[in-house]
C-alpha cells in the first residue's frame, strides 16, 4: 500500500507539472566541489571585498568578467558567506510530499540547513499545499502583500508577467543582471537549445524570474510509455509503434490480449507530454490547478493559429473521441488530476505518460513480476512525417522563482537564486547533503543512501530528493542530471536512452515562434480580455467532444462561438506582434 501511495502521489506532480530534453551535455563537472558544497579556496581566490570597508555582503556584482553588452563570460564561484546580516527572506513555495516534512517544516531539513548556513541567508519558508496555491496567491495578490520569494506565481497570475513586473508586483530580474551572473551565463550560453533564451528573457531587457534549468536537454514535458512484457507476449517491440494507428491497434490489443479495461491512461490535461504534436498542434487543455489559456503558434505561411481552433485540432479530437467510445480510454479521464498510479500499478493501463527516471517506481508498485515498461516515440500521422511543433528537448524544465518588487533587499534575493547556479550551489541542491542524500561508493562514486532509496514512506528516491534537496518541479536551480542517477551503479544509462529514443524523429520547428519573440505591454493587455474566456470554453467543449456529449457534427459552430468570444481578436494580436518581429528582424 505505501508503494501504490507514494506512487499515486509521484503522478499527482507529472498531471499537474507537465507544462518543457536528445543530450546535450554541459560541463557539470564536480570534483572540485567540497562534500558540504562549499566553494574550495581555489574557487573563490578571484572574489574581492573593498580593503577600506568591509561590507556585509559577497555579492558578485563588480567581481566578473563581462561582454560589451553586460552580461558574464564564465561561471561565478561566490566567497562565502554571501551575507552576515540577520536579514530574512520570506520564500513562498510548495511541497509534494508535505506529510513527510517534520513538524518545523524545512527549518529541521539537512538541505535547507546546509544551505543557509553556508550562504549565511535566512529564509523563512512560507509551504502552501499545492491544490490551494492558486487561491492563496490569489488573497496574497489582492492584499499586495507577496512574500519577497515565490514559486511558478505565472501559473497563477491573471495577466502576463510583463503586466505583472508594469503593475509593480515582481522585479525585473534584467535590472539587477550584475546579481546574477551563473543564471546569466547559462542563458546566453546554450545556443544550442533555443529555447533557453527566449524562457529567461520575455524580451531583451525583461526577465521575470529564475527557471530552472538541467545540465543536459532532456524533454521537460515527459515521456509516454507501454508495458513492455505485453509488447513481449505479442511478439512486437515498441520499435513497431510509428503512426498513430499503431498506436491505436496497440491498445486495442492491450484490451483483447492483456485485458487492460483502459489500456491508455491520460489525465485531464488530455496530452501533457505533448506525445500528440504529430497534428502540429498544441493538444494540452487547461486543468483546475494549472491554465494553460489558448495557446497560439505560427501556421502555415506565417498565419497565427490557435490550438483546438483548426482541422488539425478537429483530428486530434476525433480521434481521441473514438478510442473514448471504443473503451480504449477511461470515460472518467477528467477526474484524473491527481494521477490515478493504480491504472499503470494494477494492469488497468498499459500505455501510459512516463517520466523515465520514475519508471522503477511504477515496475516495484506492480504486483507483476514480469512487469517491465519500454519508451514509445511520438507517434506520427505517416511514415516519415517531420514534425514542425513540438516539446523539443530542452535545458529548461518545470521550477522557477519570482521575486517580489516590494522586496527590501532584491540584490540580495536575487544573489540567493543565483547562487543555486554557481558550481558549489548548484552541487548541494541537486545532491543535498551528504550522509543524508548521498555518500561515496567504494570506488569514489556518489551514489544515493539506503535513506533514500529503501525509505521508511515507500516514497521513490526522486520524490524524496524534492524534500531533502531541492524541490527541481516547483523551485529555481541547475539540476546535475548526475544527482537525479545516483541511485543507480549503472549511472542511469537506460534512463538516457529512454529519453534519446522518445525524441528520435524529424523536426524542424517550422510553427514555432522564433527566438526572442513575446508581445509587448499593450498587446498583452489586449489578448488578456479574451484569454481566460477562450480558454474556458475550449476546456469545456473539448472534453465534452472527446466524451461524446456533443457530438463532432457541430465543430463549426463551436468554432463560431469561439469567434463570437474574441478567437480573431486574440489571432489579431499575435499576428500584428509577430508580423512587427518579423519586419525588425528581417
Amino acid at each position: 500500500m505505501k508503494k501504490r501511495i507514494a506512487f499515486i502521489l509521484a503522478l499527482t506532480v507529472i498531471a499537474v507539472l507537465f507544462t518543457g530534453c536528445g543530450n546535450a551535455p554541459v560541463d557539470s563537472d564536480t570534483s572540485l566541489i567540497p562534500a558540504d558544497g562549499s566553494a574550495s579556496p581555489s574557487q573563490t581566490e578571484t572574489a574581492t571585498t573593498p580593503d577600506d570597508e568591509q561590507s556585509p555582503y559577497n555579492f558578485a556584482a563588480g567581481k566578473f568578467e563581462t561582454d560589451e553588452l553586460g552580461f558574464p563570460k564564465s561561471t561565478y564561484d561566490y566567497e562565502l558567506p554571501i551575507s552576515t546580516t540577520d536579514e530574512v527572506l520570506t520564500y513562498w513555495t510548495t511541497c509534494f510530499i508535505s506529510d513527510l516534512l517534520p513538524e518545523e517544516g524545512y527549518d529541521a531539513i539537512d538541505f535547507q540547513i546546509a544551505e543557509q548556513e553556508t550562504t549565511g541567508i535566512d529564509i523563512e519558508y512560507l509551504v502552501i499545499p499545492w491544490q490551494t496555491r492558486s487561491d492563496n496567491f490569489t488573497t496574497l495578490l489582492a492584499a499586495d502583500d507577496l512574500p519577497d520569494l515565490m514559486n511558478q506565481v505565472s501559473n497563477f497570475y491573471a495577466g502576463t508577467m510583463i503586466n505583472g513586473i508594469e503593475e509593480g508586483y515582481f522585479a525585473n530580474i534584467y535590472d539587477f543582471k550584475e546579481y546574477c551572473p551563473n543564471y546569466l551565463y547559462f542563458a546566453i550560453s546554450h545556443d544550442d537549445d533555443p529555447n533557453v533564451y527566449p524562457t529567461v528573457f520575455l524580451n531583451d531587457t525583461t526577465i521575470f524570474g529564475f527557471i530552472n534549468m538541467k545540465t543536459m536537454a532532456f524533454p521537460s514535458a515527459g515521456t509516454v510509455g507501454a508495458r513492455g512484457d505485453w509488447l513481449d507476449d505479442l511478439n512486437m517491440t515498441n520499435d513497431d509503434i510509428v503512426t498513430v494507428d499503431d498506436l491505436y491497434n496497440l491498445a486495442k490489443l492491450f484490451k483483447a490480449e492483456k485485458g487492460a479495461q483502459w489500456p491508455f491512461f491520460i489525465t485531464n490535461n488530455i496530452d501533457m507530454p505533448g506525445f500528440f504534436s504529430c497534428y502540429d498542434t498544441y493538444t494540452c487543455l487547461s486543468n483546475p490547478t494549472q491554465a494553460k489559456f489558448p495557446g497560439a503558434n505560427v501556421g502555415p505561411n506565417g498565419k497565427v493559429e490557435f490550438y483546438y481552433s483548426n482541422n488539425k485540432s478537429q483530428a486530434f479530437v476525433a480521434e481521441m473521441a473514438k478510442w473514448v467510445s471504443e473503451g480504449l480510454i477511461d470515460p472518467d479521464w477528467t477526474s484524473k488530476d491527481t494521477g490515478e498510479g493504480d491504472q499503470t500499478i494494477t494492469g488497468v493501463a498499459g500505455i501510459a505518460p512516463q517520466i523515465p527516471t520514475m519508471v522503477g517506481a511504477t515496475i516495484a508498485a506492480t504486483d507483476d513480476p514480469d512487469c517491465y515498461w519500454v519508451c514509445l516515440k511520438r507517434p506520427m500521422l505517416l511514415e516519415g512525417q517531420v514534425f514542425h511543433l513540438g516539446d523539443t528537448a530542452s535545458y529548461t524544465t518545470y521550477g522557477d522563482t519570482e521575486i517580489s518588487a516590494k522586496c527590501e533587499n532584491i540584490p540580495l534575493a536575487v544573489t540567493w537564486c543565483d547562487w543555486r547556479y554557481s558550481p558549489a550551489g548548484s552541487f548541494l541542491a541537486s545532491y543535498g547533503v551528504e550522509g543524508t542524500t548521498w555518500e561515496y561508493d567504494d570506488n569514489g562514486n556518489i551514489r544515493a543512501t539506503d535513506f533514500v532509496l529503501s525509505h521508511e514512506s515507500g516514497q521513490s528516491f526522486n520524490f524524496l530528493m524534492t524534500l531533502f534537496a531541492y524541490n527541481m518541479f516547483a523551485e529555481h536551480g541547475l539540476k546535475i542530471i548526475e544527482s537525479e542517477l545516483m541511485y543507480d551503479p549503472d549511472g542511469g544509462r537506460a534512463v538516457i536512452e529512454w529519453y534519446e529514443y522518445f525524441q528520435d524523429y524529424e523536426y524542424d520547428g517550422a510553427y514555432e515562434w522564433p527566438k526572442g519573440f513575446s508581445l509587448n505591454s499593450a498587446q498583452s493587455e489586449e489578448y488578456m480580455q479574451y484569454a481566460a474566456d477562450l480558454d474556458t470554453y475550449i476546456s469545456e467543449n473539448v472534453i465534452s467532444f472527446v466524451n461524446g456529449d456533443r457530438p463532432l457534427s457541430e465543430w463549426d459552430t463551436y468554432i463560431s462561438q469561439l469567434q463570437t468570444i474574441g478567437l480573431e481578436q486574440a489571432i489579431a494580436v499575435y499576428q500584428q506582434a509577430y508580423d512587427a518581429y518579423i519586419v525588425a528582424n528581417g
